[in-house]
Formats: C-alpha cells, structure tokens, sequence
C-alpha cells in the first residue's frame, strides 16, 4: 500500500495546475496522456481492490481517488472511468451502511471523484441510478448532525465537496433537479446552511445548488422558499460577501425574489493596456487620477 500511495503522490504532482499561468501548466495534458496509456482504468482496477477493506487503507483510498480525479480531466476520460465500474465502485465507500461517508480521509476524496464525473452530462444519470444522491445525503448527515460550533476546516471541506456533487448534477440537468428533490437534497442542503453558517465556501456550494435545482425546475421553487431559502440566502450574502453576493443573488433571481440583488453590482471586467484586468470603477479613478495629475480639469457629466 505504501508504495501505490507514493505512485499516487506522484502522477497527482505530474497532473497539479500548480502554475497559475496557462501556457505554463502542463496538467491538463499529463492527465491526458496518462489515461490513454491507462492510468486511470488500472488505478480504478486498484481502488476496486481495496473498497472491501478500505476500513485498513484509509489513506491509500484516498489516495487512489484523488489521483483519478487528477487523471480523469475530460469527458473522454470520464466514461472511461464510469463504464469501467468507477460510478459504483466509488458509491460503495460512501453508501454501505459501514462505509465512509463519516471518515474525512474516505468521504472528501471520494465526493471530489464523483463531483468530477458528474461533469459529464451523460454521467448525471448513472450517479443518481446508483444512490449517488443517499450517498451525498449520507455524507452531510455524518458531517453535521453532531457538529458543535463552527466546523474544522477538514470538515467544512469535505461538506463542501458533497454539495459540489449537488451542484454538479443538477447544472443543466432538470431531471437531476427533480431527483434531488424527491431524494430530500434541498430539506438537507437548507438544514446546512443553518449548521455551518459561518463556513464561507460551503454556504457558496448551497448557493449554487439551489440555482440549478430552481433554474430550470420550478416546482422546486416553492419547496425551498416555504422552507426558508430567501432568509438563508440572504444571510450567506451578507455574511460572505466575497463569495456569495454573485451565486446567492443568481439563486435569489431564479427563486423569483424581487430583492434578489440587493448588494451586489455586477460588472464586466476590462483589460487594461498593461495587462491587468479592472473594472469599468477602476479605469475610471485611474482616469480621474491622471487628469488631476496633469493639471487638467474633468467634465462634469
């Protein structure tokens, strides 16, 4: 096990965006190459090994699921994985009534994998024909119901990833939006945001999530409303500004809320001739400041 994991650590540091400049990083076309020669069914082979006793190899598990998700960087590769059994062998860590939906080390990993997949469109459905959505309510359960006072960051994390997993297949997916709501996924994703008010990206992934189980569901709509939504969006808004003025406000619009907007100012970005991205605000106090520099006076408009 110890040698898979460091074999692990190191196609996840060959398939690492680490350099935040695009023609720098080479990741997208590691992970590529890596699955065609079949890097990601042989670690699937793996994982499918150890899930009867992943009790033992925690960390190897989780190990093996980071690297697929590394590996699996596009749709190709996606059903690569999924038709080779990944959907199923991956639910089996979360779903058993002893799996590891309530051990971070199993539940973030595994939820990340799954959140990866169901970027696929045609993979949506086979999440949720194999209980991908009990599995994700599993995991918000174990995380929350004995939770006191403000999550570790470990924790906050792993919550984060199995609403990702929400967010993931209900986006563009009407029939995952009525999955979702039929499985209880709004009720337990309302219940989050009560729990963890104070987890700033967790209550972003909530945000996104109500979007897309509204946007293109109504019948949703009045479900999460009658339940609070509109306050606990509001609250997230407010209490995270930076991250979720602009995915609470979307999630408030298609709720219907006429408010929805309050405190947020969308604007588009401009480039500026050195480069730097500003906003249409920044160029002009850029422009005010370099007028008054030379002297010259600003029209008034």
């Amino acid at each position: 096990p110890g040698t898979v994991k460091a074999l692990c650590d190191l196609l996840k540091s060959l398939t690492n965006g680490d350099d935040p400049r695009e023609p720098a990083s080479a990741a997208f076309r590691h992970g590529r190459e890596l699955a065609k020669v079949g890097a990601a069914t042989t670690l699937l082979s793996v994982l499918g090994g150890v899930v009867a006793n992943w009790k033992d190899q925690v960390s190897l598990v989780g190990s093996l699921c980071g690297t697929l998700k590394a590996v699996a960087v596009n749709e190709e590769v996606c059903k690569e994985v999924a038709e080779a059994g990944g959907i199923t062998t991956v639910l089996r860590l979360l779903a058993a009534d002893d799996g590891g939906y309530g051990v971070l080390g199993v539940a973030r990993p595994a939820c990340q994998l799954i959140r990866q997949l169901a970027g696929s469109d045609t993979i949506k459905p086979l999440i949720i024909d194999n209980g991908g959505l009990q599995a994700v309510l599993r995991v918000l359960a174990a995380q929350t119901n004995d939770l006191q006072g403000a999550p570790s960051k470990a924790v906050a994390a792993t919550i984060e990833q199995a609403l990702g997993v929400l967010t993931a297949i209900t986006l563009r997916n009407p029939a995952g939006a009525e999955a979702a709501a039929a499985a209880g996924c709004l009720d337990a994703t309302l219940e989050v945001m009560r729990a963890v008010p104070l987890a700033e990206y967790v209550q972003r992934q909530a945000c996104m999530f109500i979007r897309n189980a509204v946007s293109r569901t109504a019948a949703n709509k009045a479900v999460l409303l009658e339940n609070g939504a509109e306050s606990l969006l509001l609250a997230a808004k407010q209490n995270h500004p930076k991250v979720c003025i602009d995915v609470g406000s979307a999630a408030l619009r298609d709720l219907g809320v006429e408010n929805y907007n309050e405190g947020w100012k969308p604007t588009t970005m401009v480039m500026g001739a050195d480069g730097q991205m500003r906003t249409p605000e920044d160029l002009d106090e850029e422009y005010r400041a370099a007028r008054e520099a030379e002297g010259k006076t600003i029209p008034e408009e």
